[in-house]
């Protein structure tokens, strides 16, 4: 009780650097905290020598003056009538774990990071100096939590944290997570937290704690990366064109969202190089896995074009693909990546420009040749006239041999005059059928209407197959259109009508004449169907808003996609996915 060491043991010998026999009897302050620097470590001692501490953090000094960091327990022994006999004091090193400390508080000034604890019950909060720095607050400003202070949202909802972080400790739900916060000055920032629970014997939580740190300028980063895939997912979207990687070496591939849109794969679809070959119509497969080896085996761009069954629909599309060769730098495997886009449009539109170009060879041929036979004929007939003495008999045979090559002529000139001017209307037909616009629509009924059986027979397996749909509804005559539709025209489904013009009783006309008496218009999409190019029915067509197309019969694959490519068509078949 006096204060005078009675023992101490070898250990703190080692320890403080003093001899037994200097320490036994000496009196506090000891040598070992009585240097007139160290007043604050003496008082520190003195409370656990007079019992108001049995615990402290403080500094102890060796011979030579070196201090410690120590931490010191006190056990105090008493006697029956409560007066104390003697204290056992305990010196544990403290250095190497301040050693640790220091390392972690330089890491968090690397790093910027925050470390905070709450201790349980009481909520009691403690933390390094860069909570405070990161949120924005001055070293000595005490945090406050409530909103007025900090705006915290996570995943894009407000977390207020005076409420927040008492609910989810009382579930022991994970803190962790990235949080947006703005702060009392309008500042925008975001942090990472990593949270974690301590636990007592019993298993009861009486400390959260773990770190903060801001993200914003990643964050920022992250953001603009996912803008720019949105917009290059957008643009690929749009022009129907996605992206691929082909593993050379693992005989594997993987392809962007998009493209698994635009070809349509199955979600168990195989992924080797084989099963893409197999999705190629066959008459392109073996020229185009020939290709493939020789760009691979001369490291040079690969090019194909080829049609494409897509395995989700069997709907048949042209693609073009491009791919140049690279290594992966993680294993070293080569890669092939590229693109793939769907080129049906352009395609079909080149076969339109071919029937186009064919029709126009027709009109030059027939001005070149044609034409030209009954004028060399009247030319000859007229300079025989003009140079020879004939009877009348023979005169009058000239003149009507005149007369029919004119008529001829004329015969020619109009049919000419005919073909150009139909020219004319498809392509002004056809640009403004692929500009019109419907309302959309959940259900797409097909109507094949044709008084020839033959004709419907044909038309039925043609619709079934390239129109995907298993029960066209088939009518023979625009009488029996009308009665269905009259008792059918639904709101949510849109009616497509393949329509003959040429039937017995009530023909495509009367049939087009009753829908827009009666304001179906937006419920129905028509496609006349003709068995021969009259330039007066297609610009009788033209008249009808709800006309979409004007065919040649019969209906062959190349047509049908043609009809799949209006619009609205073409986005109800685009949702058939």
């Amino acid at each position: 009780p006096e204060g005078v060491v009675m023992d101490v043991n070898s250990a703190f010998v080692h320890f403080s650097g003093f001899s037994a026999d200097e320490l036994i009897g000496c009196n506090h302050p000891f040598p070992f905290c009585s240097c007139a620097e160290n007043e604050n470590e003496t008082k520190k001692l003195q409370s656990l020598l007079n019992g108001s501490k049995s615990i402290l953090a403080t500094r102890l000094y060796n011979r030579d003056g070196i201090p410690k960091p120590v931490q010191v327990k006190a056990t105090r022994i008493l006697d029956k009538s409560g007066k104390l006999l003697r204290t056992y004091l305990s010196f544990s090193d403290r250095t190497e774990l301040k050693r640790t400390l220091e390392l972690l508080n330089k890491a968090s000034d690397v790093a910027r990071m925050g470390a905070w604890e709450i201790s349980l019950p009481g909520y009691k909060t403690t933390y390094n100096d860069w909570v405070p720095r990161i949120l924005g607050y001055s070293k000595n400003q005490p945090i406050r939590f409530d909103e007025e202070y900090l705006k915290v949202f996570k995943n894009h909802d407000p977390f207020p944290l005076h409420q927040k972080v008492p609910e989810y400790i009382a579930e022991q739900k994970d803190l962790s997570g990235e949080y947006r916060i703005i702060t009392e000055n309008e500042k925008e920032l975001w942090v990472q937290i990593e949270s974690n629970y301590e636990r007592n014997a019993e298993g009861e939580v009486f400390k959260v704690f773990g770190t903060i740190q801001e993200i914003s300028e990643l964050k920022k980063r992250e953001l603009e990366l996912q803008e720019a895939k949105y917009w290059l997912d957008e643009s690929q979207r749009v022009s129907r064109m996605g992206h691929f990687v082909i593993d050379l070496d693992d005989d594997q591939w993987e392809v962007s969202d998009v493209l698994n849109t635009v070809v349509g794969l199955t979600d168990d679809y195989p992924t080797t190089i084989e099963d893409w070959f197999a999705a190629m119509l066959p008459k392109y497969r073996n020229e185009v896995r020939e290709e493939f080896k020789k760009a691979i085996e001369e490291q040079r761009v690969y090019r194909a074009r080829y049609e494409w069954k897509r395995p989700i629909d069997k709907r048949i599309i042209w693609l073009e693909v491009t791919g140049e060769q690279s290594i992966n730098d993680a294993n070293g495997h080569r890669l092939m990546v590229g693109t793939v886009r769907d080129i049906s449009e352009s395609v079909q539109y080149l076969q339109s420009i071919e029937e186009q170009n064919q029709r126009l060879k027709e009109v030059a041929w027939a001005q070149s040749h044609l034409v030209r036979a009954p004028i060399t004929r009247v030319l000859g007939l007229i300079d025989y006239l003009n140079g020879t003495e004939l009877s009348t008999t023979d005169t009058n045979e000239l003149l009507s041999h005149i007369q029919n090559s004119v008529l001829e002529l004329d015969e020619m000139v109009k049919d000419i005059v005919k073909k150009t001017e139909l020219l004319e209307l498809e392509s002004t037909f056809n640009t403004f059928s692929r500009n019109k616009v419907l309302k959309s629509f959940d259900n797409l009924i097909i109507h094949v209407i044709d008084d020839d059986p033959i004709v419907r027979m044909i038309h039925e397996k043609v619709v079934k197959s390239g129109l995907y749909s298993e029960n066209p509804i088939i009518h023979a005559d625009g009488a029996d259109v009308i009665e269905y539709l009259k008792k059918e025209a639904g709101e949510s489904a849109l009616h497509l009508l393949l329509l003959d013009i040429n039937m017995p009783g009530i023909d495509g006309w009367g049939v087009l004449n009753y829908i827009q008496s009666s304001e179906i218009e937006e419920k129905c999409a028509v496609v006349m169907l003709s068995s021969s190019s009259d330039g007066e029915d297609l610009k009788k067509s033209f008249k009808y808003s709800f006309v979409y197309d004007y065919i040649e019969k019969p209906l062959n694959n190349y047509k049908i996609e043609k009809i799949k490519s209006l619009s609205p068509i073409k986005d109800y078949f685009k949702r058939l996915k």
